[in-house]
């Protein structure tokens, strides 16, 4: 296939699915505003905890990849800029109708428009009606049946884990929603190319509830192991044995608790989702509010712990949101520690993930695994990450705290 490929927002989606579709197809054209984020790409300055990243981008940049802060004229555009939420938990999905109002005057007949980008219900028909209004001389239709459209305008989420991207993004399933039938056939062309999972078809609607529902039923069911963890505190009785007997039972799977629930999905999702159906989203909410009370349960846990022990330099193992990754975005851990610094606790942070730390606190320091079992009298278990899984309960000759069952793990 030799078409021209847009894909708009190069961040840990849009990089690897531009990366992806160069391997396969000779023009495509990655684009961001972030001139940083370009300069790195552009020196293969990139995530190094993301396998192959630094090699595939090598092997296709400049050759059949090309990267550029300017939105070109293309065939098929694929949209992966952020969609953050509002300080009221509301979705702020106005750099994708930035992107959308740009877009417009360059599309023509025959052309194919693609959201990656996680979004509220809604926001794929609203990508049509923009168009609609900037291009009164595009035939769009609002019918998923209907097969007359001038330009092909679908909803395609990604489901991958970061830490595996490349493998998850070729290999697991992926859903497409097309504002109309033909319009989800027309984006299948388009992932086919590198997607060797098998793809649903359905309406932009139903493709957007899918991947909230995805993130939100992760986030029920951490949420439950995290009440019982906080139950099982008060009882004074040990929540690993308890849900390992548990689990014994057949139809039973409750997940390992946490100190919350961080990342860019499973705690953004869900609110996207009770934006949607704000009064049938009872449960949703509810395990929002307690994964969020785990992590302030979680804080208080530490501050009795630093006062019972005397504590005066405390460790933290771990600040990213999940393990063996760099990723801060809506980590608990993170949120943990800047609470402590505000709290005027001297804080060694050891994070094998990260160079450096943007906190500005002289009562906080970036150490190695070494340094922080020698130089600190109090540690935190956090993220379990693999560097961690080599120290033994028994060279630690101070207190400790384990929330992430790394001991259980080892």
């Amino acid at each position: 296939m030799d078409i021209r490929i847009q894909v708009i927002g190069l961040g840990y989606i849009g990089l690897p699915t531009a990366i992806c579709l160069a391997e396969k197809n000779n023009n495509v054209y990655g684009c961001d505003i972030d001139l940083e984020k370009l300069k790195n790409i552009k020196t293969f300055n990139v995530d190094k905890n993301e396998p192959n990243l630094q090699e595939k981008l090598k092997s296709v940049y400049e050759s059949s990849l090309h990267i550029s802060s300017k939105i070109i004229d293309s065939d098929v555009y694929i949209i992966c800029v952020p969609t953050p939420f509002l300080d009221d938990k509301t979705p702020d999905i106005s750099f994708i109708i930035n992107v959308v109002n740009e877009i417009s005057p360059r599309l023509k007949k025959g052309d194919l428009v693609v959201l990656e980008s996680t979004a509220p219900i809604g926001t794929t028909d609203r990508i049509r009606d923009i168009i609609k209004k900037n291009r009164a001389d595009l035939n769009l239709s609002t019918n998923y049946d209907h097969i007359n459209s001038d330009i092909s305008i679908a909803y395609c989420p990604e489901r991958v884990l970061p830490g595996n991207i490349f493998q998850e993004l070729c290999q697991n399933d992926r859903v497409i929603g097309g504002v109309t039938r033909k319009c989800s056939q027309a984006a299948s062309k388009i992932y086919k190319l590198f997607v060797k999972g098998n793809i649903s078809f359905t309406d932009s609607n139903t493709a957007e509830f899918v991947k909230l529902a995805e993130n939100t039923y992760r986030d029920i069911n951490i949420a439950i192991a995290n009440e019982f963890s906080m139950m099982a505190d008060e009882g004074g009785l040990d929540i690993q044995e308890i849900i390992s007997i548990t689990n014994k039972h057949p139809r039973v799977d409750i997940l390992k608790p946490g100190v919350g629930v961080g990342g860019h999905c499973l705690a953004v999702d869900p609110y996207f989702l009770a934006h949607s159906f704000p009064k049938q989203s009872g449960l949703t909410l509810e395990s929002r509010r307690v994964n969020l009370k785990k992590e302030n349960f979680s804080y208080r846990k530490i501050i009795d712990f630093i006062r019972t022990n005397k504590i005066s330099t405390l460790c933290l193992f771990g600040i990213s949101y999940k393990p063996d990754s760099n990723d801060l975005r809506e980590s608990p851990s993170y949120r943990i520690l800047i609470q402590l610094l505000k709290s005027g606790v001297k804080v060694n942070v050891c994070e094998p993930n990260v160079s450096s730390l943007s906190v500005e606190s002289k009562m906080c320091n970036l150490i190695s695994i070494e340094d922080a079992i020698d130089k600190s009298d109090g540690f935190i278990f956090l993220v379990p990450h693999k560097e961690f899984h080599s120290i033994k309960r028994e060279s630690l000759r101070n207190p400790f705290l384990d929330f992430c069952n790394l001991f259980e793990q080892s």
